[in-house]
């Protein structure tokens, strides 16, 4: 085990999205190129010194943000690409995806205290690389074998260790669909599991051995989630954000110019936080993440702004009503071994 807490600085800017001329409360903003500066209100008081919320009032009732930094590791392996979820406990689990069709995938957790389990699971399918907690606390992971049996596997993992559960929820997802390769993963209200069709765009609801179509979606289907009451699938990919209602086709709420989607989660009144990545992904020098918030209709964005990271988060914590980031630092050009790793936890005090 390792227990690595970091003391510096990470930069999390919170600001309303809303005019290209927003910026961070501690800089200026010129609405006429000349002149004093505004108060640019941001959604919570962090602990920083500034006034974050244009009240007059100084870090009071401030969010803290507890920063844990991850150890790098070498080829193969691709530990700090992870996508993430919350444990029982608050624990972030984060899934590694070799993608070789040879090395199991691994299952890595990060405690509250900062204390890294590297390998929690070392059974893992290959390119494990979406994972996501339903509204009753169970957590699945969605794998898919590039070797020449083509089985793309859907397991179930205990909440608090992450050892795998028996049976195995799903094996062999190839065999009744020719020529299907999942993309995204998501659970209903009741638990009813769905995987997006990387390839077509169809989103199926799995039954056994059997798909089920559920409706059209768009591009890889990269990631996806049920709004709050149920009635809505979110779906990402590429540069847009939308929705599939059942037996319907995908329909854009929005869009991004440089960013593509990564992942989404939402919290417990329902708002949804869509994770993005600048478009040319790890050759970005530097690169650059954004997570936006959107209400449970997914209208009207509000942009938090990850600076300098990469993100294959966000997640959300019900039990400390936290926002999980899982963020790494690194450029393809340097190899897996060259990209470090931090998990943020981010308090949403503000309704």
């Amino acid at each position: 085990m390792h227990r690595i807490i970091s003391s510096s600085a990470l930069v999390i800017l919170l600001l309303v999205f809303g005019t290209s001329s927003a910026k961070a409360h501690d800089e200026c903003i010129f609405a006429d190129g000349f002149g004093g500066c505004d108060c640019v209100p941001l959604i919570a008081e962090l602990c920083d010194g500034i006034d974050n919320t244009c009240d007059g009032e100084v870090d009071e009732a401030c969010a803290a943000i507890h920063v844990t930094n991850l150890p790098p590791i070498g080829c193969p392996g691709t530990f700090n690409g992870g996508h993430i979820a919350a444990g029982a406990n608050g624990q972030v689990f984060i899934v590694e995806f070799p993608g070789n069709g040879i090395t199991p995938g691994t299952l890595h957790i990060v405690e509250r205290d900062g204390t890294v389990i590297l390998d929690a699971n070392t059974g893992l399918p290959d390119a494990a690389s979406r994972i996501t907690r339903t509204d009753s606390g169970r957590i699945f992971v969605r794998g898919n074998q590039t070797s020449p049996d083509f089985e793309h596997q859907i397991f179930e993992l205990n909440p608090v260790t992450g050892a795998t559960l028996e049976p195995l929820f799903f094996v062999e997802l190839w065999a009744d669909t020719v020529g299907f390769y999942p993309g995204g993963l998501a659970v209903d209200a009741s638990d009813n599991v769905y995987v997006g069709a990387a390839s077509g765009g169809l989103i199926y609801r799995v039954a056994g051995k059997d798909l089920i179509e559920y409706g059209t979606g768009i591009g890889n289907n990269t990631t996806m989630l049920f709004s709050h009451d149920g009635t809505t699938l979110f779906v990402g990919s590429g540069t847009k954000f939308g929705s599939v209602a059942p037996g319907g086709n995908f329909e854009e709420l929005h869009a991004w110019t440089d960013f593509t989607v990564s992942a989404m989660t939402r919290d417990a009144e329902g708002r949804v936080y869509v994770g993005l990545n600048t478009t040319c992904d790890f050759n970005c020098l530097p690169p650059l993440a954004i997570v936006e918030r959107f209400e449970k209709d997914g209208t009207n964005p509000i942009r938090f702004l990850l600076s300098n990271y990469r993100i294959r988060g966000p997640a959300y914590d019900p039990l400390h009503n936290e926002l999980l980031i899982h963020a790494f630092v690194g450029t393809a050009l340097e190899g897996c071994s060259g990209i470090t790793g931090t998990v943020f936890r981010l308090p949403l005090l503000v309704p």
